[in-house]
């Protein structure tokens, strides 16, 4: 074998490695974007199990009304930001029965849900068209900011 053999032989082997461990290092960062998501996605259904079992039950741990409804803002958030496609549509249609206060839906309302769609988009959710609308959006984000819950 020449010397020249030798040399590409090496490299292609070099070349191999660093490609199988850049590929290696890409799947471990995927596997734990991953499991990132799915822990902000439980922990966002707790706050919304744990908002919503104080509301029903009308027990809010001897903590003031001021404080739980920063909670539940926070909640309201959270679910914006991890709920699936399916839960903003389901919380959303529920949000606008429980907590519509009878004001109309502003244009710029509207352009702010179009800005978290958007947003929900980049970090990797569908937003099927049907099925989430923009003023589902506005009515979760309300109900996380009524006074009057």
């Amino acid at each position: 074998m020449s010397v020249l053999e030798t040399i590409l032989i090496s490299s292609l082997t070099s070349a191999f490695a660093l490609v199988y461990y850049a590929f290696r290092q890409l799947l471990k960062e995927k596997s734990k974007t991953k499991a990132e998501l799915e822990q902000n996605k439980r922990d966002a259904f707790k706050k919304m199990l744990d908002e919503h079992s104080e509301l029903v039950m009308n027990i809010f741990h001897d903590k003031p009304l001021k404080d739980w409804q920063k909670d539940f803002s926070e909640m309201s958030k959270s679910i914006l930001s991890w709920g699936s496609d399916d839960v903003l549509s389901e919380y959303g249609k529920y949000a606008e029965l429980y907590y519509t206060d009878g004001a109309p839906i502003k244009e710029r309302e509207l352009h702010f849900a179009s800005a978290i769609l958007a947003f929900r988009k980049e970090l990797g959710y569908k937003n099927k068209k049907g099925i989430i609308t923009p003023e589902q959006i506005i009515y979760i984000f309300r109900c996380g900011h009524n006074k009057n819950i």
